[in-house]
């Protein structure tokens, strides 16, 4: 009994100390920050995310563009609004032991 405590209690420091627990919840592969070039957040822009020929739209959480939840992939970031554009390059996402491993993209709209 005290085998499968100590194991239990190794496996959850593991997990913690990774920065995300195994849970029910869905991590996000992508969180994109937009400004304009005098540096103000963009809070309306139209950003997609593009793996291969499958295009996502990200969706907006106070200021920031989230999207596609739980997919590993190569994906490039698009966002336009008003005559303004940006784009990233690749960004690859991985697959961690329980979630993706989501990255942030800042990106800054030029005419």
């Amino acid at each position: 009994m005290f085998g499968m405590l100590l194991i239990a209690g190794l496996v959850a420091t593991f997990f913690a100390s990774r920065g995300r627990s195994c849970d029910e919840s869905a991590a996000s592969s992508l969180s994109v920050y937009v400004t304009d070039a005098s540096g103000t957040e963009v809070c309306d822009a139209k950003v997609t995310a593009t793996d291969g020929s499958e295009v996502f739209p990200m969706h907006v959480s106070g200021c920031t563009y989230v999207g596609p939840f739980e997919r590993a992939g190569t994906y490039v970031v698009n966002v336009s609004r008003d005559g303004f554009s940006a784009a990233s390059g690749p960004i690859h996402i991985g697959s961690g032991e329980c979630h993706v491993e989501g990255k942030r993209v800042d990106l800054t709209l030029s005419a």
